[in-house]
């Protein structure tokens, strides 16, 4: 009921009010024509709209229309040249000011702030789950019904998993939570998660190690996309979670001095494509946060120059 009535993720970056003006112009005929054709007309009337202004034209948001005459040629005329006639739509859309005027839209947007509208806000990674802001609550109810909130979503979001930005912020609520009876929901059962008898830390490492060398080891950083990126490094830590669960271990200290983690961590720093590395940011920070920073320093284990720029981006 709480999800329904006020949804489950919250917005935490910047928000960007004030107004939207939209000038639209489309062109269609009754039968097959150029494209080119038709954006050479809509480029011409829009220029000329801009020109006189789309007022001078009686436009509305219920649109004007015009027709244009022109001379088509191709395969869907037989390569012969046909003479046509084609449909030319106005249309002006504003979330703002009700006026088609743009300077007097302009003018009213900048002196009365009852026109304002939200228009813009930080991209996805800026939403922050309800439950995380209660979490911090001093009142011990809050915090039980946080929980009961996130067990809510997750069943919920499950039935959506098929849609990859739902199933990425599953991965990353179940990341961070690091509750292994979450992990039931979708992650794949490595071998690792049937581990009854107590087994050494070596032991344990070396086996995480293999499973991370099948699963990331001839990944290609820089010829995936940035969600292959994302669900590749959301993967790479589950099962390093799972690992610390079924083993009951920390393992991810030591598995940062073995060739495969350490190799696949300088993959993504070294790669300089911009926007597919922001995607990973949010997971690589929740990560690497204070804690295991300082544990990783008593530990002297070095991180590298290449991973350590990559959290200072990160962060």
């Amino acid at each position: 009921e709480f999800l329904n009535n006020f949804n489950s993720h919250i917005s935490d970056g910047v928000h960007h009010l004030g107004g939207i003006y939209l000038r639209t112009i489309s062109a269609s005929t009754n039968t097959s024509s150029s494209i080119d054709e038709l954006e050479k007309i809509t480029t011409k009337c829009f220029n000329a709209s801009l020109d006189v202004g789309f007022s001078k034209f009686n436009v509305g948001s219920s649109g004007a229309l015009s027709y244009e005459s022109f001379n088509d040629c191709g395969t869907h005329t037989a390569n012969k040249i046909e003479k046509k006639q084609a449909t030319i739509e106005c249309r002006i859309l504003s979330f703002g000011p009700p006026c088609t005027n743009p300077d007097i839209f302009a003018q009213l947007l900048s002196t009365n702030n009852s026109f304002w509208h939200l228009i813009d806000r930080s991209d996805f990674r800026s939403f922050l789950p309800v439950w995380e802001l209660m979490n911090n609550h001093s009142d011990n109810y809050i915090q039980q019904a946080a929980r009961k909130i996130k067990q809510a979503w997750l069943q919920q979001a499950a039935n959506f998993s098929h849609i990859p930005i739902i199933q990425c912020e599953i991965d990353r609520v179940m990341l961070d939570t690091r509750n292994p009876t979450a992990l039931s929901i979708r992650l794949p059962s490595h071998r690792l998660m049937s581990v009854k008898d107590s087994i050494s830390f070596d032991t344990a490492v070396d086996t995480v190690e293999d499973i991370l060398k099948s699963e990331i080891g001839s990944f290609d950083t820089d010829a995936a996309n940035e969600t292959q990126l994302l669900n590749k490094t959301i993967s790479a830590f589950h099962i390093i979670f799972e690992a610390n669960s079924a083993f009951g271990h920390n393992l991810l200290p030591a598995l940062l001095t073995r060739e495969t983690l350490k190799r696949f961590l300088t993959s993504i720093g070294l790669c300089d494509q911009v926007l597919k590395l922001q995607l990973t940011y949010s997971i690589i920070t929740r990560i690497f946060n204070e804690q295991l920073l300082n544990q990783l320093q008593r530990e002297n284990i070095s991180l590298g120059d290449v991973t350590t720029k990559l959290l200072n981006q990160a962060k």
